[in-house]
């Protein structure tokens, strides 16, 4: 196994036990929008199994299609509010690759007015 290989033999397979072990990796004193832009990045786009991956779920969200079809007059009445969810999904993984988010501004610190 190569270097840029990892052994994903420890992961629990469970999606219950996979949450649980993914919670460990979120930082305690907080996720930056900045933070996120970079791994978003990082993750999707700085690679092609990571681009291949995120082209992918942007395919399972229907993002370049539409959540209503004129075409299926028959279906149940919340299809179409299932697939906008989906759908949203893949437009704010998009939102946070494209644009960058602003600088935080160092603390402000005010002063009293002079009487």
């Amino acid at each position: 196994m190569s270097e840029e290989q990892t052994d994903f033999a420890d992961l629990p397979v469970l999606p219950a036990e996979l949450l649980t072990e993914l919670a460990k990796s979120f930082p305690e004193d907080g996720y930056s929008n900045t933070d996120r832009y970079r791994d978003f990045r990082r993750t999707f786009l700085g690679s092609p199994e990571g681009r291949r991956t995120l082209y992918a779920i942007l395919g399972w969200s229907h993002v370049n299609g539409l959540s209503f079809n004129p075409f299926k007059a028959d279906e149940p009445a919340n299809a179409v509010a299932f697939r906008e969810g989906e759908r949203h999904i893949g437009l704010q993984m998009l939102a946070v690759m494209v644009e960058e988010p602003k600088a935080t501004p160092a603390k402000v610190v005010r002063r009293k007015p002079k009487p």
